[in-house]
């Protein structure tokens, strides 16, 4: 705009001030911390809130030995101006929503915090000519004079007192900017430079994400939270909040963690109030840094009123929110990411999962346990556990746990050879697991206390078994005995190992070859029956229950070199078995007033339920007429061993299905075999059959596919069919040879 005519000088005059100018300049000293680069943040914020209406805005600042100078082309000031706001000191000369960073009274005032003398030159759009202001300092009266200038805005110089003149230094300015005023939406110029002191000026009203938070890669953003919280980032995150705030948020990388302080720092609409508040994130999400801005923020604002102020406890209870959906959207964009954020900060994390219940998906899907079988997270390992009972034909999902920290986890024969993994779960790892197996319905079994050694914790009886079966191990290679307590009720249903054996170490190729101890179940009836009785056995028995129990136990177990070592003791006891009932045993059976009895052998599984229920309904129906009894439904007695003997003695046929090599089938087996083999008929699936020795095959097996178990209707229709055959297996009192 240009007027005519030429510029008529006007006399000065003195504007009285309304305030007692020492005892504010003593209030605002304390307010601003003394820190004597306020004057500068106030001025400039002033030459922002004037030049912000107009297009390509610019702040200059220069200085010379005794002077610092901030100069904007904004809107100026006509004299009216000046006169209401620098003689009202204490507020704002236009209130309202669109307000600016800026105050004047309190803020024109910092210059005297370290100027001798303040004077401001301006012109108003509006005015033919400027108007001079000096003030100096201590006076409660300025000086108002009319001059000539014809640029659009304001010059404000501050006449340095000589204990500050050092601050007339460019390179201490320019840091000055770059931190406090980093973000302010409008470049700043530090004396002749034509790169503006704050980079990222453009950020809060150009580059900020804007609405819903979401991840951000701009170089800008993570310049930004270098700069400000001085730590290297791996992911970034931006998003607008209430009341036009705007909110930026890093997670550092892992060599800076534990953090010692909350690294946020809070600036109001693009100038820096305060940083790293204590317990500003929540105590378990510190580990989050930040840059926050709200236009609500007041700058001359302490940390303690900052802590009551409405718009900074607004951020506060937002910025939870925040920090879970910054996790969300990295656990859907960048899995592998966020699976290292969660196991560098579980601790923090699995603390605050507790009362936060987005973070749960987190840790199911990207938080990954040591196991046995590698790094798994909780979605893989359920699906194994899943497969595992598939396999086992079980009705339950089990996972097993090790919470000893310095254990190894290859070193779990029995859960290995199961085939479920073994998870390491101290601390926190182990409430996870407790946690998901509940809502996913797996068992979780510490099989560190059930394959302890407890050599000092059983009974001396068990002591004594294995002293005395120490000795005749060494022909198999074996040092020691140990013992594990695996109840029945443990593995529904019932399946009760007895025993199994624990490798000395696993080679590379994962082939086990050696074996380090034989491991018995204290559990298991047999078990309990050999520690009862061993002092009485003979060398001879001795000898025979120690093949018997190494063999149980290497066929149990993972142990593939070890399971072919046996093959031959259990094909001769199964052969000295039959030798010895067909070389003494030729006649027919006695007959009996009493009606005869058939003892039947199953895997305590389900899944021979059908196996169970066709054996029964056709033997016990004509023309056989048999009284059917199987030991975990029959036995009474208070030792399992000696009631599966009772009953065997007083049996006069025997079946047992040996499908899967049951350990509690195999000895059963062994005793039928030993009462009378020509009375023993064996049943097995094609899997098991394929294994047999020739002699047994071809002589009292009836072989079955796997699949008939399914069905009872269909298996009771083969085994009728199937056992015509055996004639002289059906020749006995009650039933009768059939042609």
């Amino acid at each position: 705009m240009t007027h005519s005519g030429a510029f008529m000088p006007s006399a000065a005059y003195d504007v009285a001030v309304t305030a007692d100018i020492p005892h504010l300049l003593e209030i605002l000293s304390k307010r601003l911390n003394n820190d004597p680069y306020a004057a500068i943040r106030e001025y400039v914020s002033n030459a922002h809130d004037a030049s912000r209406s107009y297009a390509a805005s610019s702040i200059w600042i220069g200085c010379d030995d005794r002077s610092i100078t901030i100069e904007d082309r904004g809107c100026g000031m006509t004299s009216e101006v000046i006169r209401t706001a620098f003689s009202r000191i204490g507020g704002h000369y236009k209130a309202g929503p669109n307000r600016g960073i800026g105050e004047f009274g309190l803020g024109v005032l910092t210059a005297f915090m370290i100027a001798e003398r303040l004077v401001v030159e301006t012109r108003s759009e509006g005015d033919a000519h400027g108007w001079r202001l000096e003030w100096l300092r201590g006076r409660q009266r300025f000086t108002l004079q009319a001059i000539p200038r014809t640029e659009r805005g304001t010059t404000a110089t501050l006449h340095l007192a000589e204990e500050h003149r050092e601050m007339a230094y460019e390179p201490g300015i320019r840091d000055y900017v770059s931190r406090v005023l980093g973000l302010l939406p409008m470049p700043i110029h530090i004396g002749r430079s034509e790169l503006p002191a704050n980079p990222h000026h453009a950020w809060l009203t150009e580059q900020a994400p804007k609405g819903a938070g979401q991840l951000v890669s701009s170089p800008a953003a993570y310049d930004i939270l270098r700069r400000y919280c001085q730590l290297d980032l791996i992911a970034a995150y931006g998003a607008t909040g209430a009341n036009g705030s705007r909110i930026l948020l890093g997670i550092p990388s892992e060599k800076h963690c534990p953090l010692q302080r909350h690294k946020v720092q809070f600036f109001s609409r693009g100038v820096w109030v305060c940083g790293e508040l204590a317990a500003f994130f929540p105590e378990n999400l510190a580990f989050v840094v930040g840059v926050i801005d709200h236009p609500g923020f007041a700058l001359q604002i302490t940390r303690e009123n900052l802590r009551t102020d409405r718009a900074f406890g607004e951020v506060r209870d937002s910025i939870e929110g925040h920090i879970i959906r910054f996790l969300e959207l990295l656990g859907d964009r960048q899995p592998k990411l966020v699976t290292g954020v969660i196991e560098t900060h579980s601790t923090m994390l699995n603390a605050h999962r507790l009362r936060q219940p987005r973070l749960r998906p987190l840790f199911r899907d990207h938080y990954r346990f040591h196991t046995s079988v590698g790094p798994k997270t909780w979605r893989e390992l359920s699906k194994l556990a899943h497969s595992a009972t598939v396999a086992r034909t079980r009705h339950e999902r089990l996972l097993f746990v090790l919470s000893e920290s310095g254990a190894d986890l290859q070193a779990q024969p029995m859960a290995t050879r199961w085939g479920y993994p073994v998870v390491r779960a101290v601390n926190g790892d182990r409430d996870l697991l407790e946690d998901f197996g509940r809502s996913d319905g797996i068992e979780i079994a510490d099989i560190g206390l059930l394959m302890k050694d407890a050599q000092d914790e059983v009974p001396e009886a068990f002591r004594g078994l294995a002293a005395r079966l120490a000795p005749e191990l060494h022909r198999h290679h074996v040092d020691a005995v140990k013992f594990f307590s695996l109840p029945g009720e443990l593995l529904r249903p019932a399946e009760l190992e007895i025993a199994t054996v624990s490798p000395a170490h696993r080679p590379a190729n994962e082939t086990w070859v050696q074996v380090d101890s034989l491991m018995l179940n204290v559990a298991h009836p047999v078990v309990e029956m050999l520690a009862a009785i061993a002092p009485q056995l003979t060398n001879e028995a001795l000898a025979e229950v120690t093949d018997a129990l190494f063999a149980i136990a290497a066929l149990q177990s993972p142990l593939h070199e070890t399971q072919r070592r046996v093959t031959g003791i259990v094909v001769r006891q199964l052969l000295d078995g039959l030798e010895h009932s067909l070389g003494g045993r030729t006649a027919a059976a006695p007959r009996t007033t009493a009606q005869p009895r058939c003892f039947v052998a199953l895997p305590y599984r389900p899944s021979f339920d059908p196996v169970w229920t066709a054996v029964r309904e056709v033997l016990e129906a004509p023309p056989y007429g048999w009284t059917v009894i199987r030991a975990d439904l029959d036995v009474r007695e208070p030792s399992v061993l000696e009631g599966v003997l009772y009953h065997i003695e007083n049996s006069r046929r025997f079946v047992a299905d040996i499908s899967g090599n049951s350990a509690s089938v195999l000895i059963e087996l062994g005793m039928m075999l030993q009462k009378d083999a020509q009375s023993t008929l064996l049943l097995a699936d094609e899997q098991t059959f394929a294994r047999l020795p020739a002699d047994i095959k071809g002589a009292i097996c009836m072989v079955y596919r796997e699949e008939l178990r399914n069905d009872p209707n269909e298996f009771g229709a083969w085994f009728a069919r199937e056992i015509l055959a055996r004639k002289h297996f059906i020749a006995m009192h009650g039933g009768k040879a059939l042609s």
